[in-house]
């Protein structure tokens, strides 16, 4: 099925700053904000290529020569989890002290640890590296300036669980869902909650060119649903938003979208390999069969160099142990051109299966995982581990490349 343009039953509560945006976002008239950015001295890049890997239980970050896979450097940061990284500045949450670390790349120092009113359970960071993004547990997202440390916007979503940041920095959408039919939209100018009785639980999103356009992922029965799906949105239209009619999917809550197709992860079930992976055609706005893959809640997706997708989730079902002593973990490989799906294999000694980071390393045919709180380095080729990858003494949960 397309996704087909309608204005259907809005469901819609618009502060009077995004109401004048929606009709004609951006246009004169309006009154236009901006991201609060700070100045100063740019430091020079560091010229070696370097990932950046958290070790959520001993309390640290690892600065790692992306060329060598040798830790160089380790950095005090309280119970690090996801990382985000952009315009030479990381996010870092933390798992259990409401604050966020942000990193300095090109010093690889700790700029500011920020206090929240709660333990944040999700960061965003602009391509440009200046705002950050926080979803607290307390229902708020905090704005933050990254140059500063300071928090410079805070809005109200209930039950916030996570954040999608657009290509461009200006939209911001926040994520609860439990909620059957609506997500939130945080603009420079504004905030405003959408949504309309096609979608059903709305999970996540991928962004196309721009700000103003993106796919809204339903979650379905994964959320106590009843259908997932996919559903065209555009913020800028006369009248206000536009929603698409949702494309039927099996399963959605991760997508990832390049020139050609948009890919799209859930579990429409749970077991081995019960998970699915579908691809849109990003012209035809149609989908193409269900191929399975590992279940669990499917939440990163990363595309290396060679048109191999890896699709990583936690909560998985792992398979039995072979005669290795290994077994079915939470990664899938899925390559884009043959649609064939790979499962990998993990050591049967780690407590689970859970994927928590992914980041191919440019320039090289290596992408970091971290899976069951270790870190491998699987070859985008051949799928070999290094036998020896750089893996701190604690339990491992992100990894980012830092950008210069």
């Amino acid at each position: 099925m397309a996704i087909k343009s309608q204005r259907g039953s809005w469901i819609v509560r618009v502060s009077a700053a995004l109401l004048c945006s929606v009709v004609i976002i951006f246009a004169t008239g309006c009154t236009t904000g901006h991201n609060i950015v700070g100045g100063g001295t740019p430091t020079p890049t560091p010229a070696t290529p370097r990932m950046l890997v958290s070790d959520n239980s001993s309390g640290t970050v690892n600065v790692v020569n992306a060329t060598t896979d040798v830790i160089t450097k380790t950095v005090a940061v309280l119970s690090p989890g996801k990382m985000v990284s952009a315009g030479g500045t990381t996010l870092i949450q933390s798992t259990i002290a409401s604050s966020v670390a942000i990193f300095e790349n090109a010093t690889e120092t700790i700029r500011f640890t920020v206090p929240l009113s709660g333990l944040p359970l999700d960061v965003a960071i602009t391509p440009d590296g200046k705002t950050g993004w926080v979803a607290v547990n307390d229902g708020t997202v905090q704005k933050i300036n990254t140059a500063t440390g300071a928090i410079s916007g805070s809005f109200t979503v209930a039950g916030v669980q996570r954040l999608v940041v657009g290509p461009q920095g200006t939209t911001v959408l926040a994520f609860n869902d439990t909620l059957a039919i609506n997500f939130s939209v945080i603009l420079t100018i504004g905030f405003s909650t959408l949504g309309n009785a096609g979608l059903n639980h709305p999970a996540n999103a991928v962004f196309a060119a721009d700000d103003n356009n993106f796919f809204i992922l339903d979650c379905g029965p994964e959320c106590a649903g009843t259908q997932a799906g996919i559903a065209s949105v555009t913020l800028n239209t006369p009248g206000g938003p536009s929603i698409g009619t949702p494309v039927a999917l099996t399963g959605a809550t991760v997508g990832l979208r390049n020139t050609t197709s948009t890919f799209v992860a859930g579990s429409p079930a749970t077991g081995l390999n019960a998970g699915t992976v579908q691809v849109i055609n990003n012209s035809t706005l149609t989908a193409g069969p269900a191929i399975n893959i590992a279940d669990g809640r499917h939440s990163l997706m990363a595309l290396a160099s060679n048109a191999r997708l890896y699709i990583g989730s936690t909560g998985c079902t792992l398979g039995a142990v072979n005669a290795q002593n290994l077994r079915q973990g939470c990664l899938t490989i899925f390559d884009t051109t043959t649609q064939a799906a790979t499962p990998i294999l993990l050591p049967a000694s780690r407590p689970n299966g859970d994927v928590t980071g992914l980041a191919p390393v440019a320039g090289r045919n290596v992408i970091y995982v971290v899976q069951g709180g270790k870190l491998d380095i699987l070859d985008i080729t051949t799928n070999a581990v290094s036998p020896a990858p750089p893996n701190p003494p604690g339990t491992v949960f992100g990894v980012v490349q830092l950008s210069p």
